[in-house]
C-alpha cells in the first residue's frame, strides 16, 4: 500500500509539471510566432507526438529494464532538464525564430514543435516505469496499479493547468515559473531515487497466447486511438463553444482543461474500481464509446436560459460567500464547463481501464499501457490537424460533432462481433444515432442569438475561432455587434463608433508632421482602419488582422467606410505583433484596435516589449496611440499600462475618446497641437469633418477639449513604483476581476487632470466650454452607475441645453 501511495503521489506530480510546461510553453511561443490557432497547434502537437512516441519506445523497453530506480529518476531528471533548455531558446524571442525561418521557410514551425516533443518523450516513460515498480514490488497477485496511477496522473495535470495562470505566472511571471516546475521536477527526480528501491526487476517477456489474443488487443488499440482522437478533437470543439458563456480570459482556457482533464480523471478512477472480468469489460467499453458521444451532444439539445440563470445564481452565491470577483466569475466558469465538458470527459476516461481489464495478463500491464496510451495521443496528434484545420472551418463544430460520432458509430459496429453481450450495445448505438440525428446543424449560431438576443446577420467558424455579427436594438438605436469565440467584441454603437475613430483622427492631427504612412493593429469593426481613409496626407494604410474571418465579418458594420472593399487601405491577416518583427516599411502612426487588454494574449501588445519592438517600425516623426479602456481591468492594472507607456516614448499625452475610453499617444518629438493648424486641418476636409461631427466633435476645439493631460500629470497618476507590463509578466492576463463600476472609481481622479491643451487665448474658452461639457456628461454617467437617477438627469439635461445637437450626448438623451 505505501508503494501505491508514493507511485501515485510521483504520478501526480509528474502531470502537474507536464501541463505546468504545456501551458507556460504556450505563452513563450505566442510570443515567437504569434497568438493564433498555429502556436497552439505547434504546442499540442508537439507535446503529444514527444508523449505518444515516447509512450511507444519504453513501452518496448519497460519490462526488460532492471534499475528501475535509475531509469525512473533519469527520466524525470530528463524532463527537467530539456524542458528548461527549450524554455531557454523560446526565451530568445522571435529574432531567433525568423533567422530559423530565413533559412527553412515554413518548416521552421516544425523544428519548434520537435523541439518541444523532446521533454514529452521522456514523460512517455515516466508513467510506465511507476506502474512496473508497482507490479514488480507488490507482486503479480496483486491488481495492476496501472489505472490508478494514470488517473493521478490526470489529477497533477489538473493542478497544473489551473495553476499556471492563477498561481506561477502572478508570482513568476513566464520563464521564472518554468524554473519553479524545473526545480518540482528535480526534487522528483531526487526523490524517486531515493524511494524507489528496485535496481534489479526480474525481465518479463509477454508471450501472446493465440490468435484471439492478437485480434483482442489490435482491437482494444484501434478502439482506444479513435477514442483519443474523437477525445482531442472535441477539446477543441468545446474551447470554440463553451466560451461564450465565459470570456476570453486566460482562466477560462484554463477552466475548460482543467474541467476536461478532471473529467478523465473521474472517469478512469471510477472504472478502475469496477469488479468487471474481461467478457463483460469488453461489453461495456463498446457501449461507453456511444455513449462518450451520447454525452457529449446532450448538453447542447437541453441547455436552455434556466441553465443560464443557474449559472448566474451560482456566480452570485459563490461572490456573497467570498465578495471577490475572480472567485465567483471562476465558479460560473466551473458550472457550465461541468454542464458541457464534465460528462463526456467522464465516459472517456472510463475507456482506458477498461482496456487494461480486458487484457489478461497483469504482468505486462506497463507494457500494454505504453502501447494504448503511446496511439491513442498520436491520434490526438491527427485529431489536433483534422479537426481544428479541416473539419470545423469546413463544416461547422456541430457538423463536426456528427463526424466524430459517426467514427464512434464505425468502430462500434465494426468490433460488435467479437462481444458476448451485444444487446447493451446496439441499444447505445440506436440512442447515439437517434441524437446525432435531431442536432440541428446550426445549433451554435442558434445559441449565441437565444444567448444574446437580437437578429443573426452573418457567422462563420474558422480554424480556431468564431466570429459573428448581430443585430441588436430597435429603430434609431438598432446597431451591430460583433461576437469573436461567442464573446462581445465591439460594434458599430455611437459610444464604439466615437472612440474608435478618434483613435485614429487624434493622432493624425497632433503628429508632429502630418502623416504619410499609417498602420492599424486589429480590423475588429473596421472603424479605426476605415477613419484613415479620411486623412488625405496618407498615401499608405495598412492593416494587421488575426482572423480572416473578421476581416469579411468587417463588411456588416456601418461607419467604416467600407473598409474591406477599399482600395486604399491594405488588409495583411496574421499575427500583427509577429508581422512587425519582420522586416518591412516604417510608419508615421500606428494605432490599435485590439480585443480588451485581459484578453488572452492581448497584454502582449501592452508590454514594454512590444512598445520597443513598435519603435523599431516608425519613423523619426512618428506617433504610437494605445487604446486605454478604462472598465475593463483594475485602477492598478491600468496605472501599469500608463507607466509602461511612458518608459518607451518621450512624449505622452492622454485623451478621452469616450466615458469609457482613453488614449494614450507617445511619441519621441513633441506632439502639434497648434489650435488653428488642427481647425484649418479639419475644415479643409469635408470628409473629415463630417466623420468628425457625426461622433459629436463639431470643431477643431471640440477635438482639442479631449484632451486630458501630459506627461507630468500621467507620471503623478501611473507613480514611481509601478510594475511595468513585459511580455515575461503579462500582469494585465491576471489582473482581478472588474466590471464598468471602475469606471467610478478612476475616473473622478482622471477629471481632476484635465487641462486645456493649449494657450491661444482665441480657443482656450471655446475648449474650456466643450471639456465642462464633457466633465458634465461623465459625471452623469458616473451616477448612473451609483444609481443616483437625479444626479444623472440633472447633469444631462445640463450638458444637453449646452451643446443641444451633440450627436454623441443625444444618443443617451433621457
Amino acid at each position: 500500500m505505501r508503494r501505491i501511495l508514493l507511485g501515485s503521489l510521483f504520478a501526480a506530480v509528474s502531470g502537474f509539471c507536464s501541463l505546468a510546461f504545456q501551458t507556460l510553453w504556450y505563452k513563450q511561443l505566442a510570443l515567437v510566432i504569434g497568438i493564433d490557432v498555429y502556436a497552439t497547434s505547434t504546442v499540442i502537437g508537439g507535446f503529444l507526438v514527444g508523449v505518444g512516441i515516447g509512450s511507444l519506445v519504453f513501452a518496448k523497453k519497460v519490462n526488460q529494464i532492471g534499475n528501475i530506480k535509475s531509469w525512473y529518476s533519469s527520466l524525470e531528471a530528463l524532463v527537467a532538464l530539456s524542458a528548461l533548455a527549450i524554455s531557454v531558446v523560446l526565451y530568445q524571442g522571435v529574432s531567433l525564430y525568423v533567422q530559423v525561418e530565413s533559412i527553412l521557410g515554413q518548416s521552421a514551425l516544425l523544428i519548434y514543435a520537435l523541439l518541444l516533443a523532446i521533454p514529452p518523450f521522456f514523460m512517455g516513460g515516466t508513467l510506465l516505469l511507476l506502474i512496473r515498480w508497482i507490479e514488480v514490488s507488490t507482486g503479480a497477485e496483486e491488481k495492476s496499479p496501472a489505472g490508478l496511477l494514470y488517473g493521478m496522473n490526470i489529477m497533477g495535470a489538473v493542478v497544473g493547468a489551473l495553476s499556471a495562470p492563477t498561481l506561477l505566472l502572478p508570482h513568476f511571471g513566464i520563464f521564472n515559473s518554468i524554473v519553479v516546475v524545473v526545480v518540482v521536477n528535480l526534487i522528483l527526480a531526487m526523490t524517486g531515487y531515493l524511494v524507489i528501491n528496485v535496481v534489479n526487476a526480474p525481465k518479463s517477456r509477454h508471450e501472446n497466447n493465440g490468435e484471439q489474443e492478437v485480434i483482442l488487443k489490435r482491437a482494444l488499440v484501434l478502439l482506444y486511438s479513435v477514442s483519443g482522437f474523437v477525445a482531442i478533437g472535441m477539446e477543441l470543439i468545446w474551447i470554440q463553444t463553451v466560451l461564450q458563456y465565459m470570456n476570453t480570459r486566460s482562466i477560462a482556457y484554463a477552466t475548460i482543461l482543467a474541467v476536461l482533464l478532471f473529467g478523465l480523471m473521474s472517469g478512469n478512477l471510477f472504472a478502475n474500481r469496477l469488479k468487471l472480468n474481461s467478457v463483460k469489460s469488453y461489453s461495456l467499453l463498446l457501449s461507453l464509446m456511444c455513449f462518450s458521444m451520447i454525452s457529449v451532444i446532450a448538453p447542447y439539445l437541453v441547455i436552455s436560459k434556466f441553465v443560464w440563470d443557474t449559472q448566474m445564481v451560482v456566480k452570485a452565491a459563490a461572490y456573497g460567500l467570498s465578495h471577490s470577483s475572480m472567485f465567483s466569475n471562476l465558479s460560473s466558469f466551473v458550472f457550465i464547463a461541468f454542464f458541457f465538458v464534465f460528462m463526456g470527459a467522464f465516459v472517456f476516461g472510463c475507456i482506458f481501464p477498461l482496456a487494461l481489464k480486458i487484457q489478461k495478463n497483469n504482468q505486462t500491464q506497463a507494457h500494454f499501457s505504453g502501447i494504448l496510451l503511446g496511439f491513442n495521443t498520436l491520434a490526438g496528434v491527427v485529431a489536433t490537424a483534422m479537426v481544428g484545420f479541416i473539419f470545423i472551418p469546413t463544416f461547422g463544430a456541430i457538423n463536426t460533432i456528427k463526424i466524430l460520432s459517426g467514427l464512434i458509430i464505425l468502430v462500434v459496429m465494426l468490433f460488435v462481433r467479437h462481444a458476448q453481450f451485444k444487446r447493451p450495445v446496439y441499444v447505445s448505438l440506436m440512442l447515439l444515432l437517434a441524437m446525432v440525428a435531431i442536432l440541428p446543424s446550426s445549433k451554435l449560431s442558434d445559441l449565441l442569438v437565444e444567448k444574446e438576443g437580437g437578429n443573426l446577420l452573418w457567422f462563420a467558424e474558422g480554424v480556431g475561432n468564431t466570429v459573428a455579427v448581430i443585430e441588436q436594438g430597435e429603430g434609431e438605436r438598432a446597431f451591430h455587434r460583433l461576437y469573436i469565440q461567442g464573446v462581445s467584441n465591439t460594434g458599430d454603437v455611437m459610444a464604439s463608433l466615437r472612440y474608435m475613430r478618434l483613435q485614429s483622427y487624434i493622432p493624425a492631427l497632433i503628429a508632429p508632421e502630418p502623416p504619410k504612412s499609417a498602420l492599424v493593429i486589429g480590423l475588429d469593426t473596421g472603424i479605426t482602419a476605415g477613419a484613415l481613409t479620411n486623412i488625405d496626407s496618407l498615401d499608405t494604410r495598412h492593416v494587421f488582422e488575426l482572423l480572416p474571418e473578421v476581416v469579411e465579418g468587417t463588411k456588416n458594420f456601418n461607419g467604416n467606410y467600407n473598409v474591406a472593399n477599399n482600395p486604399g487601405v491594405d488588409i495583411f491577416v496574421g499575427d500583427g505583433r509577429q508581422q512587425l518583427s519582420r522586416p518591412g516599411m516604417s510608419y508615421d502612426l500606428i494605432t490599435l484596435e485590439p480585443p480588451p487588454p485581459t484578453a488572452s494574449g492581448v497584454s502582449n501588445l501592452y508590454s514594454d516589449d512590444f512598445y520597443k519592438l513598435a519603435k523599431t517600425r516608425l519613423t523619426d516623426n512618428g506617433v504610437m496611440a494605445q487604446w486605454w479602456p478604462i472598465a475593463t481591468q483594475s485602477v492598478e492594472a491600468s496605472r501599469s499600462l500608463v507607466a509602461t507607456m511612458l518608459n518607451n516614448f518621450k512624449y505622452v499625452t492622454l485623451w478621452t475618446t469616450e466615458v469609457h475610453e482613453m488614449l494614450l499617444v507617445g511619441s519621441d518629438k513633441p506632439q502639434n497641437m497648434d489650435p488653428t493648424r488642427i481647425a484649418s486641418t479639419i475644415n479643409s476636409n469635408p470628409d473629415l469633418n463630417r466623420s468628425l461631427q457625426e461622433v459629436g466633435v463639431k470643431s477643431g476645439d471640440a477635438l482639442l477639449a479631449t484632451y486630458v493631460a501630459s506627461r507630468e500629470e500621467l507620471e503623478d497618476f501611473s507613480g514611481s513604483d509601478t510594475t511595468l507590463i513585459t511580455d515575461d509578466y503579462p500582469l494585465l492576463e491576471f489582473d482581478e476581476w472588474t466590471n464598468e463600476l471602475v469606471v467610478t472609481d478612476i475616473m473622478p481622479d482622471l477629471i481632476n487632470r484635465f487641462t486645456v491643451a493649449t494657450s491661444d487665448k482665441a480657443h482656450v474658452e471655446q475648449i474650456k466650454y466643450e471639456q465642462d461639457n464633457l466633465v458634465a456628461f461623465y459625471i452623469a454617467t458616473m451616477a448612473a452607475y451609483e444609481n443616483q437617477p437625479d444626479t444623472w438627469r440633472n447633469y444631462m439635461n445640463w450638458t444637453l441645453k449646452r451643446d443641444p445637437n451633440n450627436a454623441y450626448y443625444m444618443w443617451f438623451k433621457p
